[in-house]
């Protein structure tokens, strides 16, 4: 191969600039590359016969419907139900139901119903009735004598009950006049009652922690007995919420502060 000269070089490269002469490589430049392998032409597949022209409905997949409820759902009532017994029967977190799901149904929660009483041990049984009898002998120790006497019978024309009127005081026990929604709340919800529920539900807390068997990842291991300054911003929030359906309107600019 003949090795060009530096002058050799310069005059191509003007004659190039110039369009005297086309693209060219050097006689000294290094052999082309291999080209890159000609794509395979693409056939469009057809379409199959009997193919239908309108596509059938989508399917919706689980993770669509599984979606968190909104408040201003018409159904919203069953699904606060629904969470309401869901409580009731696992007072846990919501991994624990994993838990006792994982193998199957058989480590599941049961209810007093799914026990067969023929099946108890006669221990367990004496130690029921014994549990009935003292809840009865309380119940006998608050109630009046006749709340205790029934004479039932499957007749209805000799039943002799009557429906009671109602002798209270009916309507408010103070003047609402020139007091504020907040006052009248707070006014109906005194400091009493308040101290009463923060009370009661410490000690249903305290003794549900210390009587059920919770799972690793309970909440309830996290729980601490509340205030009353913390049951009235409880309140406070759920009156919000009453109040002010959304936090921010974005058409008006205008937004409820919260603290």
């Amino acid at each position: 191969m003949v090795r060009l000269t530096v002058d050799q070089r310069v005059l191509l490269k003007e004659l190039r600039n110039k369009k005297e002469v086309a693209q060219f490589l050097m006689p000294d430049a290094p052999s082309a590359k291999k080209s890159r392998k000609v794509s395979p032409e693409r056939v469009p597949c057809p379409l199959l016969p009997e193919t239908p022209e309108v596509p059938p409905p989508r399917v919706i997949q689980h993770w669509e419907l599984e979606k968190e409820p909104s408040i201003y759902d018409d159904n919203m009532d069953q699904v606060i139900l629904e969470w309401e017994q869901s409580v009731t029967q696992d007072p846990g977190s919501d991994m624990e139901e994993d838990e006792y799901n994982l193998h199957g149904g058989a480590n599941r929660l049961k209810n007093a119903a799914d026990f067969d009483a023929d099946k108890l041990s006669s221990d367990l049984l004496e130690t029921l009735n014994a549990t009935d009898r003292r809840d009865d002998d309380a119940l006998r120790e608050l109630a009046n004598d006749d709340m205790l006497a029934f004479d039932w019978s499957h007749d209805r024309d000799i039943f002799v009950g009557e429906r009671e009127s109602f002798t209270g005081a009916a309507g408010t026990t103070f003047s609402a006049e020139g007091m504020s929604p907040f006052h009248i709340f707070s006014k109906i919800w005194d400091e009493d009652i308040i101290n009463t529920i923060a009370e009661e539900t410490n000690r249903y807390g305290d003794n549900l922690c210390s009587t059920s068997n919770l799972k690793t990842h309970s909440r309830l291991h996290r729980w601490i007995s509340i205030t009353v300054q913390e049951l009235w911003t409880y309140f406070g929030i759920l009156m919000l919420q009453s109040i002010a359906r959304f936090l921010w309107n974005r058409s008006t600019g205008d937004h409820v502060c919260l603290i």
